[in-house]
């Protein structure tokens, strides 16, 4: 048995069969051009009926010192039989070809007008000078603003105090 990381045992702490909550996640799938309509069944049933699956998803949580700490272990061997069965249903997993990606950037608003100057100068260190130029065209002037709105807003509270 491995120990489970504070964090799975926290998650394990509120999960149940009728409540789970330790992992989720969306998918969007197109079918290929001349799909019947049976394609999405058909690629279940292949999908569910594969039994070679990896050991990590195998896990299940186990109980240690007897049951006294709860769930403290991931076990891999000794799974009741229903609880395997349930899971390799609810596990699928197929192979994908990535045709777009659609990403959001940080400008790094939120750190100090210094942390981002050296993030720059690092960057620029690193030969990144697209990233450099972003972060003192656009990241810069944002911590610059940001910060002078919190030293502005200090001020008004210290007058509003004395």
């Amino acid at each position: 048995m491995q120990l489970m990381s504070p964090t799975d045992a926290i998650f394990f702490m509120g999960e149940s069969r009728e409540h789970p909550m330790h992992v989720g996640g969306l998918q969007l799938f197109e079918p290929p051009s001349g799909a019947g309509p049976e394609f999405v069944v058909d690629l279940y049933e292949q999908i569910a009926a594969q039994t070679d699956i990896q050991p990590t998803f195998r896990r299940h949580p186990a109980k240690v010192l007897g049951g006294v700490a709860g769930f403290g272990a991931w076990s891999v061997d000794d799974a009741p039989a229903d609880y395997v069965t349930a899971m390799m249903r609810a596990i699928v997993g197929i192979e994908l070809r990535i045709t777009r990606v659609e990403a959001k950037a940080k400008m790094a608003q939120n750190k100090a007008p210094a942390d981002v100057a050296a993030l720059a100068k690092a960057l620029a260190a690193h030969g990144d000078r697209e990233g450099e130029r972003w972060l003192r065209e656009v990241s810069q002037p944002a911590a610059d603003r940001r910060a002078a709105a919190l030293a502005d807003a200090a001020d008004l509270a210290e007058r509003r105090r004395g």
